[in-house]
């Protein structure tokens, strides 16, 4: 992603972040990593596992991906990881994650279409199960084919 030193990055719905402390440990401790995510119970176990990992660069905000609150073009790199498929407006979010972006920064977004998934040998229980999994999806108003 072109992640690297001193980088200012929003993680957008990162659930239990995962993936960001991975960037946060590669932009390194002149960098910050600015986490959002609408559920405080992701929030806080992703708090307890940066004071494990002894993580001082990552603050953690709890807002909509709709409206985070974080100032405008201020991220070197705005990032999110199967987090779109999961909303009903994901094009609202991908505008609020432009806004955050520096002039010439980079908006990086990880997504599945789950209606490619496949099992090899083939499984009818997984087929049935990933054809519950998009059912939900669209009685819901999710994206889980983006």
């Amino acid at each position: 992603m072109g992640v690297s030193q001193g980088m200012r990055v929003a993680d957008i719905g990162y659930g239990t972040g995962n993936v960001s402390f991975g960037i946060g440990s590669n932009i390194g401790l002149s960098g910050s990593v600015c986490r959002v995510d609408v559920r405080k119970a992701q929030l806080n176990i992703a708090h307890s596992q940066a004071a494990s990992l002894n993580c001082s660069n990552v603050v953690f905000t709890c807002a909509s991906a709709y409206d985070t609150g974080l100032p405008q073009e201020s991220f070197d790199l705005v990032y999110c990881r199967f987090f779109l498929m999961h909303l009903n407006q994901p094009k609202d979010a991908l505008l609020e994650m432009l806004s955050l972006v520096k002039p010439g920064g980079l908006i990086v977004c990880e997504e599945a279409d789950i209606s490619r998934s496949f099992c090899d040998p083939s499984s009818s229980a997984y087929e049935r199960c990933f054809e519950l999994l998009l059912n939900i999806s669209d009685i819901r108003g999710q994206h889980f084919r983006l």
